[in-house]
């Protein structure tokens, strides 16, 4: 009667053992890299697993945070693609039967927006190479210098570039320039001081193709990208024609440049918005400096 006891208390104990294991029918998360997943499963995990098999994941609290699916299943691993939430190295893979494991996912998703808005998302994705157009304008201001007088000359530019930008981080890019980059002012003297002491329009006309190199810090990458940086510049003067300067003193112009703009998303493109202000090495007869602002269209 005791041996017939015995052996009835271990049948009953096998079939509970399974139910009462918080860990059964559960495989562990070894590997993450995007949406690919490797699991660790036991043996008979192994054998029971199929292809396109869905499993629901859970974190060390046992609270779901995400749903993954089976792609193959090999010994002791399991090969699986990542269909809604987030997975960590470490959670446990398991059956979704009697859970909630399927609404979990989509409120860790809601948490995990309003989360990235509030740090307003530095680490957002972004990509590592952008290309794009712009065009903008300028308001030139240049002070001339013709021996009895100064002659305060204006004018406003227009100019149309390529530029190719290289993300390095969140935070820092480097970017190039290249395109048209218009150079006209026009003032006036008391005298007959221009043109050759013929004439008191003192006028300057150049068009330069100019090439641009940015350094760029995002203050923010998240819905609206905002950066503060400084360039360098060389403009190589395509033609040229002026009353109140030498002709054949106006060549390769360096300039320095400060900048700072936003981004304005559109799908996977971007608007960018920004204002410069730029600086020529003034001579001795020359000072001259410009701000601009200007939009484009990254791809």
């Amino acid at each position: 009667m005791k041996c017939l006891n015995f052996v009835t208390l271990f049948l009953f104990s096998l079939v509970l053992l399974p139910l009462a294991s918080p860990t059964a029918n559960a495989a562990t998360v070894m590997l993450v890299k995007g949406k690919k997943v490797l699991l660790k499963v036991s043996r008979d995990e192994s054998r029971s697993l199929k292809r396109g098999a869905k499993l629901k994941v859970v974190d060390e609290n046992k609270k779901t945070r995400a749903i993954i699916m089976i792609t193959k299943v090999k010994g002791s691993k399991a090969f699986a693609v990542l269909k809604k939430g987030r997975v960590k190295k470490n959670y446990i893979a398991m059956s979704p039967k009697g859970g909630k494991g399927k609404s979990a996912p989509k409120n860790q998703n809601l948490a995990n927006k309003r989360e990235n808005n509030k740090k307003d998302n530095a680490d957002a994705i972004f990509k590592k190479w952008e290309y794009g157009v712009s065009a903008g304008f300028n308001l030139l201001t240049m002070n001339i210098d013709l021996g009895t007088e100064v002659v305060s000359a204006t004018g406003t530019n227009f100019s149309v570039k390529g530029h190719l930008q290289y993300n390095m981080s969140p935070r820092i890019s480097l970017a190039a320039s290249m395109g048209y980059e218009g150079f006209s002012s026009s003032g006036t003297a008391s005298t007959n001081l221009c043109d050759d002491n013929s004439s008191t329009a003192c006028d300057t006309s150049i068009a330069y193709l100019a090439t641009e190199l940015w350094g760029k810090f995002y203050l923010s990458r998240g819905r609206l990208p905002f950066w503060i940086g400084g360039a360098g510049a060389f403009n190589f003067p395509l033609t040229k024609s002026s009353t109140a300067l030498q002709e054949e003193d106006i060549g390769l112009t360096n300039l320095y440049i400060v900048g700072s703009g936003v981004e304005l998303k559109m799908g996977n493109s971007t608007i960018p918005v920004w204002f410069e202000y730029a600086i020529l090495p003034a001579t001795e007869t020359v000072e001259a400096n410009y701000l601009s602002i200007k939009a484009g269209y990254n791809f």
